[in-house]
């Protein structure tokens, strides 16, 4: 009991000396005072051999003087004025200079009054102990106050920091200034520095970070340069042991403008992705692409706005982007601007590719020669409820670019399709088949158009499934589901779907068009497929946080399933009945699938403008369902 109230009394005085500036420079300017005669003292035991009373009383001038100027320099000089709670190596050179410079001032008196010269290395021992006992008396205060602080007496959080370096050793700085934080160790991977410390905080290996469950609830990762594969099997070892991992950015990033403040607290979209991610730049582009005219449709939306900014790296000569979205349009804008760019030329079209006038306007002023098709609808319970809406934008699109790239003679054009398409069990997937169809339809023209001595389009077609963090993801959803507490709704504990990040599926796109040769269809490599719900516990624990479930009550998040809607399926494929052909790219395969004779096609293609014209929503599914057999429609 008495041991309770001698610490809520220390703590109360704790507080008091550091929250009161005079009472807190009061104690520094007494204890500064005590400390220039110590240090005398100290100075006049080691420079003597032998020591008697008298000789103390020689120097009662000296004392006094030093006493005062000491403490005048450091009042006027601004030494009260810093923060006792920061000493570094700049406080340790202003006290030095100070020191200096008052026993300079001392010295010059004393000369002046006694006629007398004091030796410079008894001189020089008074500054260099008033100095080092200036710096531990404030490094004392300091420990004391935050020994005894209410910060310090509740400890938040057990934590272990991975990386010994430079950058680890100043988060622990950190933190110790904070307070409320038990460094219970270093994680680091270079076995020099194994079964040492650091302030007494021991460096073990990542082979012993198993000793460390039930001891640290969560892990700071603070290494410089670190690879995001690297990062992500270090998250993935520590979530075994249920211990939440953080990164910490350098402060070289903040300097840089790399990491914004605003950044720390947000969920590293790439950390999802169960695999290395792909990234590559084919010297084979820039023939492709180099000073060429480039159009990308949809260029406002996750995947037209991700190829925009890599086409830029390949020096096209003009990137016409045509986006029916105004705020689409206008983010892309904002994003390319700010890139400085140069010597390419930027047209920015607001408008729809199923406008045909529009099209040809565009077509046939700007000599393009390659187009981008990315532009669709592609949220599966919207175009479900709008299956007329959902088609016209899917296919008549489509068709419309691809008159456009035949008449004017375009050298390529890449059709972005999705996995929905395989199978499909919803209008959304059967669309994109129809689209998938049409383009192979065009190829077949071009083709025929060829043989007649005519120049010839390359068409091609790359299928992928979800982009992490796009408009259609889930993870957006979960990001806001998290923000708001939760809980995070899932239609399905055993759905599953394959994801790549933005930039891996632009990157790969572009690398498909070197391996078109007419009529292709590419299949992205995405991994294995990743349940959903392991996708949702790995947000939360990203951002640190726990899942409540009945075998954890007390988490953070819970998870709560709601049934699967309508046209969705458990799980996507990317290929309906053809075999996958490798590619130079272990990350792209060609396959060769079944197509309808563009002759046949072409006459169920009109029958669909016309239902779609007088908004026949069962005509227009009923031909939906001929060309696209392997489409399930139930639900219509």
């Amino acid at each position: 009991m008495f041991n309770m109230i001698n610490k809520k009394l220390i703590n109360r005085l704790s507080k008091y000396i550091f929250k009161n500036k005079v009472c807190r420079r009061l104690i520094l300017i007494f204890g500064d005072a005590f400390i220039s005669q110590l240090a005398i003292l100290f100075a006049l035991i080691l420079s003597k051999e032998s020591l008697n009373i008298t000789i103390f009383g020689d120097f009662y001038l000296l004392k006094s003087l030093f006493l005062i100027v000491s403490i005048a320099i450091y009042i006027f000089t601004g030494q009260y004025s810093s923060l006792t709670s920061y000493l570094g190596l700049r406080i340790f050179l202003k006290i030095f200079i100070r020191n200096l410079f008052s026993i300079i001032i001392v010295e010059i008196i004393c000369n002046f009054i006694l006629g007398s010269r004091n030796a410079i290395s008894f001189l020089s021992l008074i500054v260099i102990n008033t100095t080092f006992l200036n710096l531990g008396f404030r490094y004392l205060i300091r420990k004391f106050v935050f020994l005894y602080s209410e910060n310090n007496q509740k400890i938040n959080s057990k934590i272990a920091i991975y990386g010994a370096g430079i950058s680890g050793i100043n988060l622990a700085k950190n933190l110790d200034l904070l307070g409320g934080y038990d460094l219970a160790a270093f994680i680091d991977e270079d076995s020099q520095l194994w079964n040492r410390n650091i302030g007494g905080i021991p460096i073990i290996s990542p082979l012993m970070i198993n000793n460390l469950k039930g001891k640290v609830d969560r892990v700071l990762i603070s290494i410089e340069n670190i690879s995001r594969f690297k990062k992500v099997e270090i998250i993935r070892k520590f979530q075994q042991l249920n211990i939440s991992v953080f990164t910490i950015p350098s402060i070289g990033d903040f300097a840089s403008g790399k990491t914004r403040l605003e950044d720390l607290n947000t969920l590293n979209i790439p950390d999802l992705i169960f695999r290395k991610e792909f990234t590559s730049q084919n010297e084979l582009l820039f023939k492709l692409i180099e000073n060429k005219t480039i159009l990308i449709s949809g260029a406002g939306g996750s995947i037209g706005s991700e190829l925009c900014i890599q086409i830029l790296k390949y020096n096209p000569k003009k990137l016409i982007l045509l986006e029916r979205s105004e705020i689409n349009l206008y983010a892309i804008e904002q994003t390319l601007s700010e890139k400085n760019i140069k010597n390419i030329n930027l047209l920015f079209v607001l408008g729809c590719a199923m406008n045909s006038k529009i099209v040809e306007k565009i077509f046939a002023k700007e000599e393009i020669q390659i187009v981008f098709h990315t532009s669709a609808y592609k949220h599966v319970p919207i175009v479900e409820k709008n299956p007329i809406s959902g088609i016209e934008n899917n296919v008549i699109s489509t068709k419309v670019l691809c008159d456009a790239s035949i008449k004017y003679n375009l050298e390529n054009f890449c059709l972005i399709s999705t996995d929905k398409a395989v199978r499909p069990t919803n209008v959304m997937g059967a669309s994109k088949r129809l689209a998938e169809l049409i383009v192979q339809s065009y190829s077949q023209i071009s083709d025929s158009n060829f043989d007649k001595g005519k120049s010839r389009t390359c068409f091609s077609m790359v299928r992928f499934g979800n982009v992490l963090d796009s408009s259609g993801s889930v993870v957006p959803r979960f990001k806001q589901q998290i923000k708001k507490g939760g809980p995070i709704t899932i239609t399905h504990p055993k759905i599953t779907r394959f994801f790549m990040t933005i930039s891996e599926a632009a990157n790969l796109v572009l690398e498909s068009l070197s391996y078109a040769e007419g009529g292709d269809l590419f299949l992205l490599d995405m991994g294995e497929p990743i349940l959903i719900k392991d996708l949702a516990t790995q947000m939360i624990k990203l951002s640190g946080l726990e899942v409540k479930s009945e075998d954890n009550p007390k988490g953070d998040i819970e998870i709560i399933y709601t049934g699967l809607r309508p046209g969705e399926k458990l799980y996507e494929e990317l290929l309906i009945d053809a075999e996958a052909l490798a590619t130079k790219n272990s990350h792209i395969f060609r396959a060769k699938e079944n197509f309808f004779s563009s002759n046949i096609f072409l006459v169920q293609l009109e029958r669909m403008e016309k239902a779609l014209l007088n908004e026949d929503v069962r005509e227009a599914l009923s031909i939906l369902k001929e060309v696209v057999p392997e489409w399930n429609n139930q639900d219509h």
